[in-house]
């Protein structure tokens, strides 16, 4: 192939600060790891691929398999994409206190919602519910809790027949109150947007009428 210049998974770039060896990195849109010291400044080859120890921050809470960021501000793993841009995933679960996570960098991570998970019964929304759809085959409660990381981002279909109620408990609050919120298919025909108030930790939107 003439117009292969060379593989990705090391790519030559210029040190945005000064690294150690092993330190993660972040130059635009791309993350990786310093192969060796590196000035502030400086030329060097950078891994954007592979399985590394890296460090995190100590509340974070993450199981295998969910999505990795990286906080440039801080210079650290975290698991709130509001923070970061996303870096790979969580190989092992991490654990409160843990200031080391081991992260899959540069592997395919599923963007997007997906297909909607659909529902029969009441359930609540998980910290692992970040870009997901579901729908509901009839009328039933969905809760949002308090003290999840990061807060869940969902869309979530009311019933054709009857009221979808969106409930809060542990703290959370909706639409700043704790007063539950009813919504119908009728006038959300295009769902119902559950999100984080960037502004108010702890409180979720919800979107419709």
């Amino acid at each position: 192939m003439r117009n292969f210049l060379h593989r990705s998974d090391v790519i030559r770039v210029a040190a945005p600060y000064t690294l150690a060896t092993g330190d993660g990195c972040q130059v635009g849109a791309i993350f990786g790891m310093a192969t060796g010291p590196v000035a502030n400044g400086a030329l060097f080859d950078m891994m954007t691929t592979g399985v590394f120890d890296i460090t995190a921050a100590s509340a974070v809470v993450a199981a295998a398999g969910s999505k990795a960021y990286w906080d440039n501000a801080a210079r650290n793993i975290t698991n709130d994409g509001r923070l970061g841009i996303l870096v790979g995933v969580f190989e092992s679960n991490k654990v409160g206190g843990q200031v080391v996570a081991t992260i899959a960098i540069g592997v395919m991570v599923r963007s997007g919602a997906g297909a909607p998970t659909p529902h029969s019964a009441d359930f609540a929304l998980t910290n692992l519910d970040d870009e997901t759809v579901h729908t509901c085959t009839t009328a039933l409660s969905v809760n949002v809790a308090g003290g999840l990381t990061p807060q869940p981002n969902s869309i979530v279909f009311p019933p054709g027949t009857g009221n979808l109620t969106v409930t809060c408990s542990g703290g959370a609050t909706i639409n700043g109150a704790t007063t539950p919120i009813i919504r119908t298919f009728a006038n959300n025909r295009m769902g119902v947007y559950i999100f984080p108030n960037p502004n108010t930790p702890g409180d979720y939107t919800v979107t419709g009428s």
